[in-house]
């Protein structure tokens, strides 16, 4: 700016206005220039009180572990859900979802992951061993809750798993939508909180497609039609891997 009115100060004469103008913003540039420069030496400061001052760490160190199933307990949950989903298909999945009282922890993951469909069934049980050794209610925030093997499609907690776990600990288990209720309490974008690479990871399928087309608020006011098997094929091959990526 200086340097426009420095080569055209013959002409701005005729347009006193313009030279005026321009000073007025050069004026209020700088000082938004100095207010930045002190902004920015303010956060430096703070990032580097992090190192030391961490209120987050500091709360953290304070957390109390679960204590784990032993091997045995772990071996009498896995026989129990061998046995709960005997009956169970990949097929008919979604018929049991629509069954009150017969969805359990885990159920979706028969699909998702069946190899490996315990580990649901276990947390529930580790809950179940907390409450029993500290005789203490509980609140589970969970941000799988689309599923429906921990709440229901309406984001409601499965009444029968309150219940069953207050029958054998005679306290009670609040099931509640991680993202909703935490969104609420703390104004912010619930998505930046979630550490993707512990979180459980869906795989990207028809299922897990519809769901997200469902939820999100992208498609807020569009009725989602059925995602075809080509689509899957042309996320994967552009580097997607499971939902959480996508979304």
């Amino acid at each position: 700016m200086n340097n426009f009115i420095e080569q055209h100060n013959i002409v701005l004469k005729d347009y006193s206005f313009v030279e005026a103008g321009i000073k007025k913003h050069k004026e209020e540039l700088e000082e938004l220039l100095n207010k930045l420069k002190e902004t920015a030496e303010l956060k430096r400061k703070e990032y580097i009180d992090l190192i030391v001052k961490d209120q987050f760490l500091d709360l953290l160190s304070n957390c109390v572990l679960f204590e784990g199933l032993s091997n045995e307990e772990l071996d009498i949950v896995k026989k129990d859900f061998d046995s709960l989903k005997k009956s169970i298909s990949a097929e008919n999945l979604e018929t049991v979802f629509n069954k009150i009282n017969s969805v359990f922890p885990g159920l979706a993951d028969l699909k998702n992951k069946p190899e490996n469909p315990y580990g649901d069934y276990i947390i529930y049980h580790e809950m179940m061993k907390y409450m029993l050794n500290n005789k203490t209610s509980l609140v589970f925030l969970t941000f799988d809750n689309s599923k429906g093997d921990w709440m229901s499609k309406s984001k409601s907690p499965h009444l029968h798993y309150v219940q069953n776990m207050y029958s054998n600990t005679s306290n009670i288990l609040y099931i509640l939508d991680a993202e909703r209720t935490l969104e609420g309490l703390l104004n912010v974008n619930i998505d930046s909180l979630v550490n993707l690479e512990n979180s459980t990871l869906l795989s990207i399928n028809l299922e897990n497609l519809q769901q997200l087309a469902l939820r999100h608020p992208l498609f807020k006011n569009i009725k989602p039609s059925p995602f075809q098997q080509s689509f899957i094929e042309e996320l994967i091959m552009n580097g997607y891997t499971n939902i959480n990526e996508l979304e």
